[in-house]
């Protein structure tokens, strides 16, 4: 049983992640994503919804390009005063910089409504039962506890993989995790 709190477990992870090299980081994330892109649940979707990496987090950009140019409805997430909500992007074009540094559409942009997307998780930590453990504002499980419909696929180094996570009430696990070496399902099945 890991007896870290969620604290310090991101404080860890977010050390590591600093102090990994910028190509393993690079290297990696392509492996991620070309996992995640012959899913099929990937090629069946009209419509992806995925953060914008930064800070060492499993990098998203090349993997926007290509949804997009593959013809895929791409969303990205900006907090708006009532929560978070995605966006749709034909372009990184269309982000700006918010005041805590993170890439979010700009305000003119077309807010996202698809029953169905596959959303495209971060965090700092996961377990292999699939749960996860963000930032701390609650987000993403607010999101996911009120867009059931959507396929969650999280994302994250091997070195962001516990046993084990403290995980709280309103947590919300997802369906699948992938890193460059494994893969996991919510429901242990593969």
């Amino acid at each position: 049983m890991n007896t870290l709190t969620k604290e310090q477990i991101r404080k860890m992870v977010k050390e590591r992640r600093g102090q990994a090299a910028p190509s393993d980081l690079a290297r990696d994330s392509e492996i991620i994503f070309r996992k995640i892109r012959e899913m099929n649940a990937y090629l069946i979707a009209s419509s992806v919804y995925c953060y914008v990496d930064v800070n060492n987090e499993v990098q998203t950009r090349t993997f926007i390009a290509q949804a997009i140019a593959e013809g895929k409805q791409v969303a990205v997430p900006r907090i708006d005063p009532d929560g978070m909500h995605f966006y749709y992007i034909d372009s990184m074009r269309q982000l700006v910089t918010n005041n805590n540094g993170i890439p979010e559409p700009k305000q003119n942009t077309e807010r996202a409504a698809s029953a169905n997307a596959l959303v495209i998780v971060p965090g700092l930590a996961f377990d292999t039962s699939c749960a996860r453990i963000g930032y701390g504002g609650g987000y993403y499980d607010h999101f996911l506890k009120e867009e059931r419909t959507h396929m969650t696929v999280a994302v994250a180094y091997d070195f962001q993989v516990f046993d084990q996570i403290p995980q709280d009430e309103d947590d919300i696990r997802v369906q699948w995790l992938f890193t460059e070496s494994r893969r996991f399902r919510r429901d242990g099945n593969l």
